[in-house]
């Protein structure tokens, strides 16, 4: 899947009018054909150009991350713990850690235990407090999971 523009060209009595018109759009091919087919998926013309291309990089990179600018912002102004968190994160994706985390626990367990896990490597503490001190990091932007969701009850 990709995203692309297209533009069509009209005549009005003041002369030509653009149209331009974003979509997602997949290609295919069929048994009897030698060339690639294209198909209509999704209209996106309406969304903020910002999304089209968070959408754009995505769909060409399925494995990336966005990560928006304002959360960015955020991120540095309150001084959150950023460097160890993203080494070790890539450490457990070098060494498939978080390959066989994702394979056996659910999408919502998968970041705690992650967390967790970061918590006995950089800050050692109680799982109550693990959840506590992980929501003061940059963890929270490297994962999809939703803030209602740290607490240290999803343990018990």
């Amino acid at each position: 899947m990709f995203v692309t523009r297209t533009v069509s060209k009209h005549k009005v009595e003041t002369g030509v009018k653009k149209y331009e018109k974003w979509w997602i759009m997949r290609s295919y091919r069929s048994k009897d054909q030698k060339h690639p087919k294209h198909e209509y998926l999704l209209d996106i013309t309406n969304l903020p150009e910002v999304q089209r291309e968070n959408l754009r990089k995505v769909l060409k990179n399925p494995k990336s991350a966005i990560i928006m600018e304002d959360e960015c912002k955020n991120m540095f102004e309150e001084g959150r713990d950023y460097g160890q968190i993203a080494f070790f994160l890539r450490s457990m994706k070098k060494l498939s850690i978080t390959d066989i985390l994702s394979k056996n626990l659910s999408k919502r367990n998968f970041p705690l235990i992650a967390a967790v896990l970061l918590n006995r490597l950089i800050k050692p503490s109680s799982k109550m407090t693990a959840i506590q001190w992980i929501k003061t990091t940059a963890f929270t932007y490297f994962s999809l999971l939703e803030s209602k969701y740290y607490h240290h009850t999803v343990f018990s």
